[in-house]
């Protein structure tokens, strides 16, 4: 009995044991991808996430640029807008009263006006101009796509500021005297060349016409450029902003824009505002022509 039993014992160590050996078999010998799938993958999530953090902060600096290219080109076209408005206030003064007859034109009465002077500063724009134009190019040659003519037509409208004030202030103790003299009732008087040459003397009379007509010419022109400003302006700073911008197709079809100011201007009243005021030239350089004109003060 204790024999059978001890015989049974064997045969089941001997079962384990074999079936041990046969689950040995079973394992494989483990290899390299083992060890190296894992330490690759690791060091591709890693050097993804490196990539993906410079791009998010890359995307975030291009747009503060472009975002900044854009408020900065709108400040300015604002400005111009301004300055337009401004300028036309004034024509708008005289523009029906004019005659291409120089003393006549001198003696229009004080133009009073309030506008401050403007920071002329455009060196933000530099994003218009990537490229470079021939050395020694005159001003009146470059377009919008530059700052020079740009900070030209700016920096006039503060002259023609100043001179518009200049020139009240000759008129304006010119025009008491020749009323104190020639009155007809009220701040009215009709005079001839004659007595408003002997009235303000020839001196002060050719610097009154020469200041007038200067600053009825640049309003002229100021007017002109910069109505041409606020036209072109807006389609070349967006054209230099998208193509400043990298990859800007994408961006588009994510859904962004570039907002450029367009301000629109009435074509009716944009054609009267930019007429040239009559000149003859003859009548401008000899000055003697004969009129008998209404002069009023403020």
């Amino acid at each position: 009995m204790g024999f059978e039993i001890a015989s049974e014992v064997e045969q089941l160590i001997d079962a384990v044991n074999l079936l041990g050996s046969a689950i040995k078999s079973l394992k494989q010998e483990p290899s390299g991808h083992e060890y190296i799938y894992p330490i690759t993958l690791s060091f591709f999530s890693a050097l993804f996430g490196v990539l993906l953090g410079y791009l998010i902060v890359w995307l975030q600096e291009e747009n503060k640029r472009i975002k900044k290219a854009i408020d900065d080109a709108n400040f300015w076209i604002f400005a111009a807008s301004d300055c337009f408005s401004n300028l036309s206030s004034i024509k708008h003064k005289y523009i029906d009263s004019l005659t291409d007859e120089p003393l006549q034109r001198c003696l229009i009465k004080v133009i009073p006006f309030h506008f401050p002077d403007l920071d002329v500063n455009v060196t933000n724009l530099a994003f218009i101009a990537p490229k470079t134009h021939p050395p020694n190019t005159p001003v009146g040659e470059l377009g919008f796509d530059s700052i020079t003519p740009i900070n030209a037509m700016f920096r006039n409208y503060n002259i023609l500021l100043a001179q518009w004030r200049h020139r009240n202030e000759l008129v304006r103790p010119l025009l008491k005297k020749i009323i104190d003299e020639h009155h007809t009732g009220g701040n009215r008087a009709r005079v001839s060349q004659v007595e408003i040459l002997k009235s303000i003397g020839p001196i002060k009379l050719a610097d009154l016409i020469s200041e007038t007509e200067q600053a009825i010419s640049r309003t002229d022109e100021n007017l002109q450029k910069l109505s041409d400003f606020l036209a072109e302006f807006p389609r070349i700073a967006k054209t230099a902003i998208v193509n400043s911008s990298k990859y800007y197709s994408i961006r588009e079809a994510l859904g962004f824009r570039i907002s450029i100011i367009k301000i629109n201007q009435d074509p009716t009243k944009l054609e009267r505002i930019l007429k040239r005021v009559p000149v003859d030239p003859e009548k401008l350089k000899v000055r003697t022509s004969y009129v008998q004109p209404i002069v009023e003060t403020m």
